[in-house]
């Protein structure tokens, strides 16, 4: 036998010899009647994959975008200066992230904040909120201990950061309220880094 077969009248269909019989080739032609463009299988460049209409009446989830993604370490999802990278791929992973977790956080400038026997206001209340991230910085023994709900802080209740423990609002925690704060000893301090 062969690979393809003609039909009476000369057209040919496309079909592979296996040996004891033949087996047809069925393949996406995306080119339309003018031009044959055979879909290959795999992730392809834009110009060979098969085209896609999004309904009037509906938007895709995920837009891509042009500018470049970085991961949560900082590191480029993709390198366009490498042959062959894809860039869209790239730009698709950006707007998932950002549909899970939001658009990227500005930080607010960073304070120092003395804590000492009595509660104090660490952070007053912010509607933009999107994170914070407290510090015990305090030099000695001091415990620091966080009122999330705008009541004074009690000693060694709660959330409680011994020297050198950083608690970062997570979205089980999250809270645009006022934080307050209170330390076992005298003299204690909490760095504090607000994200809008």
């Amino acid at each position: 036998m062969g690979d393809n077969t003609t039909l009476p009248g000369g057209d040919v269909i496309r079909d592979i010899d296996r040996t004891t019989a033949k087996t047809q080739v069925v393949q996406l032609d995306a080119g339309g009647a003018a031009v044959e463009k055979l879909i290959i299988g795999g992730q392809q460049l834009m110009a060979n994959s098969v085209p896609i209409v999004w309904p009037a009446d509906e938007n895709p989830l995920v837009v891509a975008r042009d500018d470049v993604q970085y991961d949560d370490n900082g590191i480029q999802y993709v390198n366009p200066n490498v042959p062959g990278a894809d860039i869209a791929t790239g730009d698709l992973q950006l707007q998932t992230v950002i549909a899970i977790n939001g658009a990227p956080l500005r930080a607010a400038p960073a304070t120092n904040v003395a804590v000492g026997t009595t509660s104090v206001l660490i952070v007053a209340a912010n509607l933009g909120r999107k994170g914070l991230q407290l510090s015990n910085v305090s030099s000695s023994t001091q415990r620091i201990a966080l009122s999330l709900n705008g009541s004074d802080a009690v000693v060694d209740a709660g959330i409680v950061l011994w020297p050198g423990n950083v608690w970062w609002m997570d979205r089980y925690s999250f809270t645009t309220g006022p934080v307050k704060a209170i330390a076992n000893l005298a003299s204690g301090a909490l760095a504090v880094q607000e994200f809008n």
